[in-house]
């Protein structure tokens, strides 16, 4: 036999020696259960051998009250956790014998291991509370700080980790109330004593405990409940961790979080407070994260719907635009993109609005969410849309000098040799002709006026009242003939502007012609004069017509753009040019079915 060998039949040897002689209870249980070995202190305390018991249940070693407990510790031991408790035994000639269960761990095998010490009860009532072995040995084997109580809080036992956590020693705890428990927790204890007494097999909590030297630090306790022989409460048992380091990280932590709140509410407050519409969608959980306020104030619509339904952004799209809208938002992207896209408010307004969407990936490189800004551009939409008919309108009017320069020359010669033929032949159809000729250079001279419009122009103070009265009078012929009713609505007040009467007569021709020719029959046009108290005069000419839909209202006033089926688009654009050399503005409000209303603003003569 080599020397190995010996050292392991030695080591066996001594083992075996240990668990015969030694006080503490061996128990030993296999996967199921069952009962693999007891050392002989266990057999005396239960009064049963090994080979009598073993392949039994251990339960049916264990009082009926009893069983739940004990199972519930053994659940914990699974779990690596271990809480020291007691139980009752049945012993052979049918008394229970009660063991302290000390220490218990599960090997790699899967067998339970466990140590037990045995508790003998003596008091004035015959029942014992105290034991002779719990003084010096009571949880020797846990690391925590633990105490055995009677329920009147009278200490009878703690374990050497107390003697250590506390500064008191067992000898100056033992058979004294606990001094453990600041006054303002004792309501706390009660409440954790009254549970145990009512039924509650373990309570554990967080809770404040006190030092001797008066220091008070968090702690986590847990109590227990010890029985009789008749399954009376007749002590509890207690186990306590030092939570200060726990808390002192959690300090740490939540300093930590407080900075990051504080970070949080700086991005709230500059998100809350810009006009631009930020947003963070998780691609995964399919909604918004976030959402900034000005949402409501751009949108005009509820904050909380988009946060329950991030589809709900769709109803409130132009129907023309929501299709490119839902791919640009509904499909991911690796790379920033940008989309213009209008929007429909609560009101009714239209909006234009531009969209940057960003993606943001996780460490893989998978894009988890989009991070989208959103801004109203419509004023810059109108601003583009005024330079556009400008450079329209600098087109125009260098198509018309072209034009009007190329048209008057011939014009002039046809006119001059016309007059020198009516002298000749003295025919009655020169006059005619004559009167023809002179209507085309009228035109000419009109259409020339968008390329030089402040020439020939002869600004004089007028009564805009008699400009109009003047207007109505040479256009009733036409409204009687299209049955068609001209209503007047003006104000006592003189209504003076500085103003060409020609172009301002020109203006108004157009827009009560317009007006006419909108009302199919039987209709009704009216005029009114008012002044604001801005010191301007308003015109307002309002039709009950076919009316103008909204987008082709937008596009009113650009040149070649018209409603009409053989219009040019230049009746209106040349009123609007005329208006605006006068400094004032023009306003179209439209519905279809429910007629047409132009307001023009001039400045009043002061």
């Amino acid at each position: 036999m080599n020397k190995l060998s010996m050292n392991t039949k030695e080591i066996e040897l001594t083992a075996k020696w240990f668990t015969t002689v030694t006080n503490d209870l061996l128990l030993l249980l296999n996967q199921e259960g069952q009962i693999e070995y007891i050392n002989p202190s266990f057999e005396r305390a239960v009064q049963y051998s090994l080979s009598e018991i073993k392949n039994k249940s251990y339960l049916t070693l264990v009082h009926d009250q009893d069983r739940e407990h004990t199972l519930e510790h053994m659940e914990l031991l699974k779990k690596d956790q271990f809480i020291p408790f007691i139980n009752r035994h049945k012993r052979k000639d049918g008394t229970y014998y009660r063991l302290h269960w000390v220490m218990a761990a599960i090997s790699e095998s899967g067998y339970t291991q466990a140590v037990a010490r045995p508790i003998e009860y003596s008091n004035n009532d015959g029942k014992a509370i105290s034991a002779r072995t719990w003084y010096n040995s009571f949880y020797d084997y846990s690391g925590e700080a633990a105490h055995m109580f009677d329920l009147e809080g009278r200490v009878i036992a703690v374990n050497t980790a107390f003697e250590k956590l506390f500064g008191w020693t067992a000898e100056e705890m033992v058979g004294e109330i606990l001094q453990i428990i600041p006054p303002d927790r004792q309501y706390e204890f009660d409440q954790a004593k009254e549970q145990v007494l009512n039924g509650s097999r373990i309570v554990n909590f967080q809770t404040f405990r006190m030092k001797k030297d008066g220091t008070v630090f968090p702690v986590s306790v847990t109590y227990s409940k010890i029985c009789d022989d008749e399954g009376k409460i007749v002590a509890l048992s207690a186990i306590v961790k030092d939570l200060t380091e726990l808390v002192n990280t959690q300090k740490i932590l939540e300093q930590q979080s407080e900075f990051m709140i504080e970070q949080e509410k700086l991005l709230h407050n500059i998100s809350d407070n810009i006009n631009e519409i930020v947003g963070l969608y998780d691609i995964q959980m399919g909604k918004y994260l976030y959402i900034s306020p000005s949402y409501e104030r751009v949108w005009g619509s509820d904050l909380q719907e988009l946060y329950k339904d991030s589809n709900a952004i769709f109803d409130t799209i132009y129907a023309e635009d929501i299709h490119k809208a839902r791919v640009f938002f509904q499909t991911p992207c690796d790379s920033a993109k940008e989309l213009e896209y209008r929007i429909v408010t609560n009101s009714g307004e239209v909006k234009w609005m531009r969209t940057k969407m960003t993606p943001v990936k996780d460490n893989d490189g998978t894009v988890i969410r989009h991070l989208s800004i959103s801004q109203d551009i419509s004023t810059l939409k109108e601003t583009e849309q005024l330079i556009k008919k400008s450079d329209k309108l600098g087109v125009v009017g260098q198509l018309a000098a072209g034009i009007a320069h190329e048209i008057r020359n011939p014009l002039t010669a046809v006119k001059g040799f016309l007059q020198l033929l009516n002298q000749e032949t003295k025919t009655k159809y020169a006059d005619i002709i004559l009167t023809e000729l002179e209507r085309i250079e009228f035109i000419m001279n009109e259409f020339l006026m968008l390329a030089k419009p402040h020439e020939e122009m002869k600004m004089e103070e007028k009564s805009v009242t008699d400009v109009l009265k003047e207007v109505i009078t040479f256009m009733s012929p036409e409204a009687i003939l299209n049955q068609v009713e001209i209503i007047t609505e003006f104000t006592d007040k003189p209504l003076m502007v500085i103003c060409e009467e020609k172009q301002l007569k020109q203006v108004f021709i157009n827009l009560i012609k317009n007006a006419i020719e909108a009302i199919s029959s039987g209709g009704q046009i009216v005029v009114r004069t008012m002044i604001k108290s801005n010191g301007f005069i308003c015109i307002e000419v309002e039709d009950n017509g076919v009316g103008i839909s909204k987008e082709r209202v937008e596009r009113l006033g650009e040149p070649f753009y018209s409603s009409k089926e053989k219009g040019t688009g230049l009746g209106l654009m040349v009123s609007f040019k005329i208006i605006e050399n006068h400094n004032g503005t023009v306003e179209i409000s439209s519905e279809e079915g429910h007629g047409t209303t132009v307001k023009i603003l001039l400045p009043i003569v002061k």
